[in-house]
Protein backbone atom coordinates (compact mmCIF):
# COMPACT_ATOMS: atom_id res chain seq x y z
CA UNK A 1 0.00 0.00 0.00
CA UNK A 2 1.12 3.53 -0.54
CA UNK A 3 -0.25 5.02 2.28
CA UNK A 4 -2.65 7.20 1.11
CA UNK A 5 -6.40 6.44 1.71
CA UNK A 6 -8.40 3.69 -0.74
CA UNK A 7 -11.24 3.29 -2.10
CA UNK A 8 -13.50 0.90 -3.32
CA UNK A 9 -16.10 1.49 -6.53
CA UNK A 10 -18.85 -1.32 -7.28
CA UNK A 11 -19.99 -0.58 -10.35
CA UNK A 12 -23.39 -2.25 -11.24
CA UNK A 13 -23.99 -3.27 -14.95
CA UNK A 14 -27.67 -3.77 -15.58
CA UNK A 15 -29.12 -4.78 -18.94
CA UNK A 16 -32.02 -2.75 -20.46
CA UNK A 17 -35.62 -3.77 -19.54
CA UNK A 18 -37.35 -5.44 -22.51
CA UNK A 19 -39.76 -2.69 -22.88
CA UNK A 20 -36.54 -0.34 -22.50
CA UNK A 21 -34.94 -2.21 -25.45
CA UNK A 22 -38.40 -2.34 -27.16
CA UNK A 23 -38.78 1.10 -27.11
CA UNK A 24 -35.52 2.05 -28.19
CA UNK A 25 -35.81 -0.08 -31.05
CA UNK A 26 -39.34 0.93 -32.28
CA UNK A 27 -37.69 4.84 -31.72
CA UNK A 28 -34.82 3.80 -34.16
CA UNK A 29 -37.76 3.15 -37.14
CA UNK A 30 -39.80 6.34 -35.55
CA UNK A 31 -36.98 8.17 -36.42
CA UNK A 32 -37.67 7.14 -40.84
CA UNK A 33 -41.15 6.46 -40.60
CA UNK A 34 -43.85 8.80 -41.43
CA UNK A 35 -47.48 7.79 -40.65
CA UNK A 36 -49.75 7.72 -44.28
CA UNK A 37 -53.56 6.81 -43.34
CA UNK A 38 -55.11 6.07 -40.27
CA UNK A 39 -58.57 4.73 -40.30
CA UNK A 40 -61.08 3.37 -38.08
CA UNK A 41 -62.60 0.35 -39.83
CA UNK A 42 -64.31 -1.51 -37.22
CA UNK A 43 -66.70 -0.05 -34.33
CA UNK A 44 -68.96 -1.37 -32.10
CA UNK A 45 -70.62 -0.52 -28.47
CA UNK A 46 -73.22 -2.40 -26.75
CA UNK A 47 -74.87 -2.29 -23.15
CA UNK A 48 -77.06 -4.50 -20.70
CA UNK A 49 -79.12 -1.55 -20.09
CA UNK A 50 -80.82 1.06 -21.40
CA UNK A 51 -81.44 3.02 -18.86
CA UNK A 52 -79.91 6.10 -18.35
CA UNK A 53 -77.91 7.70 -15.63
CA UNK A 54 -76.81 10.83 -15.14
CA UNK A 55 -74.21 10.08 -12.40
CA UNK A 56 -70.28 9.66 -13.02
CA UNK A 57 -67.95 6.87 -12.45
CA UNK A 58 -65.44 8.16 -10.07
CA UNK A 59 -62.36 5.59 -10.25
CA UNK A 60 -64.26 3.69 -12.80
CA UNK A 61 -62.68 -0.01 -13.13
CA UNK A 62 -62.37 -1.27 -17.00
CA UNK A 63 -60.89 -4.18 -18.62
CA UNK A 64 -58.88 -3.16 -21.96
CA UNK A 65 -58.11 -6.19 -24.32
CA UNK A 66 -55.46 -5.19 -27.59
CA UNK A 67 -54.63 -7.70 -30.25
CA UNK A 68 -52.49 -6.28 -33.31
CA UNK A 69 -51.61 -7.54 -36.47
CA UNK A 70 -48.96 -6.14 -38.91
CA UNK A 71 -47.05 -6.57 -42.33
CA UNK A 72 -44.55 -5.15 -44.56
CA UNK A 73 -44.74 -4.90 -48.14
CA UNK A 74 -41.55 -3.33 -49.32
CA UNK A 75 -41.32 0.24 -47.50
CA UNK A 76 -44.76 -0.03 -46.14
CA UNK A 77 -45.88 -1.22 -42.26
CA UNK A 78 -49.51 -1.87 -42.16
CA UNK A 79 -50.47 -2.12 -38.88
CA UNK A 80 -54.07 -3.16 -37.10
CA UNK A 81 -54.91 -2.41 -33.82
CA UNK A 82 -58.20 -3.47 -32.00
CA UNK A 83 -58.93 -2.32 -28.71
CA UNK A 84 -61.82 -4.33 -26.70
CA UNK A 85 -62.75 -2.05 -23.45
CA UNK A 86 -65.18 -4.24 -20.93
CA UNK A 87 -67.19 -1.93 -18.28
CA UNK A 88 -68.59 -3.79 -15.07
CA UNK A 89 -71.66 -2.34 -14.01
CA UNK A 90 -71.22 0.12 -11.39
CA UNK A 91 -71.49 -1.24 -7.84
CA UNK A 92 -74.83 -0.97 -6.10
CA UNK A 93 -76.76 -0.04 -9.78
CA UNK A 94 -79.79 -1.74 -10.74
CA UNK A 95 -80.04 0.29 -13.67
CA UNK A 96 -76.91 0.13 -16.00
CA UNK A 97 -75.46 -3.30 -17.02
CA UNK A 98 -72.22 -3.72 -18.29
CA UNK A 99 -70.88 -2.59 -21.12
CA UNK A 100 -68.54 -3.22 -23.80
CA UNK A 101 -67.08 -1.09 -26.63
CA UNK A 102 -64.85 -1.84 -29.62
CA UNK A 103 -62.57 -0.82 -31.93
CA UNK A 104 -60.02 -1.07 -35.13
CA UNK A 105 -57.86 1.01 -36.18
CA UNK A 106 -55.64 0.51 -39.20
CA UNK A 107 -52.66 2.37 -39.68
CA UNK A 108 -50.19 2.88 -42.92
CA UNK A 109 -46.36 3.68 -41.86
CA UNK A 110 -44.01 4.56 -44.96
CA UNK A 111 -40.56 3.74 -43.72
CA UNK A 112 -37.58 5.93 -44.79
CA UNK A 113 -39.66 8.18 -47.68
CA UNK A 114 -37.01 10.69 -48.44
CA UNK A 115 -34.76 9.93 -45.60
CA UNK A 116 -31.23 7.87 -45.39
CA UNK A 117 -32.57 4.83 -43.50
CA UNK A 118 -30.47 3.03 -41.12
CA UNK A 119 -30.63 -0.52 -41.67
CA UNK A 120 -33.63 -1.95 -39.55
CA UNK A 121 -33.60 -5.45 -37.47
CA UNK A 122 -37.18 -7.25 -37.91
CA UNK A 123 -37.39 -6.72 -34.50
CA UNK A 124 -37.09 -3.27 -34.79
CA UNK A 125 -39.69 -2.81 -37.73
CA UNK A 126 -42.15 -5.63 -34.99
CA UNK A 127 -41.27 -3.13 -31.99
CA UNK A 128 -42.14 -0.05 -34.03
CA UNK A 129 -45.43 -1.73 -35.06
CA UNK A 130 -46.56 -3.05 -32.48
CA UNK A 131 -46.31 0.15 -29.85
CA UNK A 132 -46.53 2.93 -32.50
CA UNK A 133 -50.12 1.50 -33.80
CA UNK A 134 -51.50 1.71 -29.75
CA UNK A 135 -49.71 4.90 -29.77
CA UNK A 136 -50.80 6.89 -32.46
CA UNK A 137 -54.12 5.00 -32.34
CA UNK A 138 -55.05 6.08 -29.00
CA UNK A 139 -55.96 9.45 -29.15
CA UNK A 140 -59.08 8.17 -31.75
CA UNK A 141 -59.73 5.11 -29.42
CA UNK A 142 -59.86 7.96 -26.45
CA UNK A 143 -62.93 10.22 -28.47
CA UNK A 144 -64.83 6.90 -29.37
CA UNK A 145 -64.93 5.74 -26.09
CA UNK A 146 -65.99 9.21 -24.35
CA UNK A 147 -68.44 9.31 -27.32
CA UNK A 148 -69.69 5.39 -27.31
CA UNK A 149 -70.45 5.31 -23.40
CA UNK A 150 -71.78 9.26 -23.72
CA UNK A 151 -74.32 7.32 -26.25
CA UNK A 152 -75.05 4.38 -24.39
CA UNK A 153 -76.44 6.87 -21.44
CA UNK A 154 -73.79 5.45 -19.11
CA UNK A 155 -71.17 7.69 -16.63
CA UNK A 156 -68.45 9.40 -18.58
CA UNK A 157 -65.18 7.82 -18.83
CA UNK A 158 -62.39 9.44 -19.82
CA UNK A 159 -59.38 7.08 -20.92
CA UNK A 160 -55.71 8.56 -19.49
CA UNK A 161 -53.35 9.44 -21.65
CA UNK A 162 -50.89 7.27 -23.04
CA UNK A 163 -47.63 7.10 -22.42
CA UNK A 164 -44.46 5.26 -24.78
CA UNK A 165 -43.97 2.66 -21.80
CA UNK A 166 -47.78 2.09 -21.27
CA UNK A 167 -47.83 1.39 -24.65
CA UNK A 168 -44.99 -0.69 -24.93
CA UNK A 169 -46.99 -2.21 -22.16
CA UNK A 170 -49.82 -3.03 -24.08
CA UNK A 171 -47.82 -4.27 -27.09
CA UNK A 172 -46.61 -7.01 -24.23
CA UNK A 173 -43.01 -5.79 -24.10
CA UNK A 174 -43.46 -4.67 -19.90
CA UNK A 175 -41.34 -6.32 -17.63
CA UNK A 176 -44.43 -7.92 -15.60
CA UNK A 177 -46.82 -9.27 -18.13
CA UNK A 178 -50.58 -8.41 -17.44
CA UNK A 179 -49.18 -5.28 -15.33
CA UNK A 180 -51.73 -2.53 -15.80
CA UNK A 181 -52.81 0.69 -14.43
CA UNK A 182 -54.58 0.38 -11.00
CA UNK A 183 -57.46 1.91 -13.22
CA UNK A 184 -57.49 -1.27 -15.59
CA UNK A 185 -56.60 -4.79 -16.58
CA UNK A 186 -55.67 -6.38 -19.63
CA UNK A 187 -54.68 -8.73 -21.99
CA UNK A 188 -53.09 -8.96 -25.39
CA UNK A 189 -52.43 -10.93 -28.90
CA UNK A 190 -50.32 -10.14 -31.15
CA UNK A 191 -50.92 -12.44 -34.61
Amino acid sequence: RCGCPHRTYMTTITQPSPEANALQQAAAVAAVAEIRRVRMSNASFECASLKRSSGSRAKSTFQLDVTQEFGVIGATVHASTEFVLSLPPPKGSKELGPARVTGRFEIDYEIGHGKESPRLTDDAVSAFARINSIYNAWPFWREFVDSAVGRMGLPRLTLPLLTAPLAADLAGFGEKPGKRPASSAGRRRTK
